[in-house]
């Protein structure tokens, strides 16, 4: 596919993955884990953990691979009632269930997504159909064809699938993709996985799967506290398979969105909190910070008397500062114009709706050209002055004096005259080694400030 072609960001969605998302919107960036993994008699699973940053929702996902099947299994667990999505880039050729209605996905891709249908599904009831999958049109030899499967899915909870036609693999035809849908503080599902034919039946009781092939052969699959158990009965008798191989590794840390006393900063009705972003904070492209001119900011967040927090960037450039004029669409790429300009990225966590919020600012003749990149604008405003060798902006924001908690981050994009895109970042959580590349205006809340405004403190 094309790098500059608006695609793309379907291709880097959840949605477009076969991975679970929270409350439609895409994962944040975050490390997982390998709980365990093993190979014997030729069967092999693998387990593995994950926390949403954004929703603290934490997953298990266990795959057991067998001659003739496969078996997925996810779990989840929320301190909040969430809906989990677990999408699959497949197309629905058969299937019992009806009816299908008319549905709304509500996800970040929404956009890539046309005919979204939906059916409910009863708790505990397995379901069957039959797939169609398609290999990327940049694979290499070995079959090229569609491939189509058969799958049974059950959840343990009452829950809905919905599916939608959108985009198949990067220049290829256009496809279909399915996602079962679950809501609540916890969640169980699991998929059997076949090639037509190869399967003659799949029972699903309580944490137990039995899968019958069409030679005769019995497996019940269950997964144990020491790892995942396989009887097999066929006609020499029964033979139990224990995949183990767990692994030894640091309990992953509830998502870096949840706010903990270690975390936060006090920041009383009255008081400022400052922060000096030089060397560390800077995220390079091709040049380093010291060729980069070594761009520095102060970031100031004010906890003001009325309920607002009015956060204040000072940018020195140590040159004349550049601020691109009004370029849509982009020609150079697939993101928004103005991050290749001198400009403020401002995010934060939405008193409105919670989620993480997204702005990116650039001045504009005697105002501020703001454009709202994630999530809603919360009333946000801006105003800029200029400075020697550099520029400030002064974002507003309204914050009811009832939500006693902020969470920010900040990023000042760096773009002299003479370049076509930005040169760089300054972070206010820090750069951390990371590239300025391809990160557009997206910055998550993985490191993010948090604030405490209790009145108290003071």
């Amino acid at each position: 596919g094309s790098y500059t072609s608006p695609t793309l960001a379907w291709y880097r969605s959840s949605a477009a993955h076969n991975a679970p998302m929270v409350n439609g919107h895409d994962q944040g960036a975050a490390r997982g884990a390998l709980l365990a993994h093993d190979e014997r008699d030729g069967m092999g699973w693998v387990q593995a953990e994950f926390f949403d940053p954004f929703s603290a929702v934490r997953f298990v996902r266990s795959v057991v691979v067998m001659n003739d099947h496969i078996v997925d299994e996810l779990q989840w667990t929320s301190d909040e009632p969430v809906t989990v999505d677990l999408p699959m880039q497949a197309k629905i050729l058969t299937t019992t269930l009806d009816p299908w209605t008319a549905f709304d996905p509500t996800v970040d891709a929404h956009g890539m997504l046309s005919h979204a249908m939906m059916t409910p599904l009863l708790a505990e009831t397995l379901t069957s159909m039959t797939l169609l999958g398609l290999p990327s049109p940049a694979q290499r030899g070995g079959l090229r064809s569609a491939q189509i499967y058969e799958c049974a899915m059950m959840s343990s909870t009452s829950a809905l699938l919905w599916r939608a036609d959108t985009l198949g693999p990067p220049a290829g035809d256009l496809h279909g993709m399915l996602s079962l849908r679950q809501s609540g503080v916890h969640g169980r599902s699991v998929r059997v996985f076949s090639a037509c034919g190869d399967i003659a039946s799949v029972t699903c009781a309580g944490a137990a799967v039995q899968v019958r092939n069409v030679a005769g052969g019995m497996f019940q699959h269950a997964r144990t506290e020491r790892g995942w158990t396989i009887a097999v009965d066929g006609i020499a008798g029964r033979n139990v398979i224990e995949l183990a191989g767990a692994r030894e590794h640091q309990p992953i840390l509830r998502a870096p969105a949840v706010i903990t006393p270690r975390d936060v900063r006090a920041l009383p009705r009255g008081a400022s909190y400052r922060v000096e972003c030089a060397d560390a904070a800077y995220r390079i492209t091709e040049e380093s910070w010291v060729e980069s001119g070594e761009p520095t900011s102060v970031v100031s967040v004010l906890h003001t008397q009325s309920e607002r927090i009015d956060i204040t960037v000072a940018v020195s450039l140590n040159r004349a500062p550049h601020f691109a004029p009004v370029n849509e669409p982009n020609p150079l790429d697939n993101e928004l114009a103005d991050v290749n300009s001198d400009g403020v990225q401002l995010h934060w966590s939405s008193a409105v709706t919670g989620n993480w919020n997204s702005a990116l600012a650039v001045p504009d003749g005697s105002t501020v050209r703001l454009t709202n990149v994630a999530g809603t604008l919360d009333g946000l405003a801006a105003n800029w002055s200029p400075a020697e060798h550099g520029f400030n902006v002064t974002f507003s924001l309204p914050w009811p004096a009832s939500l006693p908690q902020f969470s920010m981050d900040l990023c000042v994009n760096e773009q002299p005259a003479a370049r076509e895109r930005r040169r760089g970042q300054l972070v206010l959580s820090g750069a951390r080694g990371e590239s300025a590349y391809l990160r557009g205006a997206r910055q998550s809340n993985a490191h993010a400030l948090h604030f405490d405004l209790s009145p108290d403190l003071l």
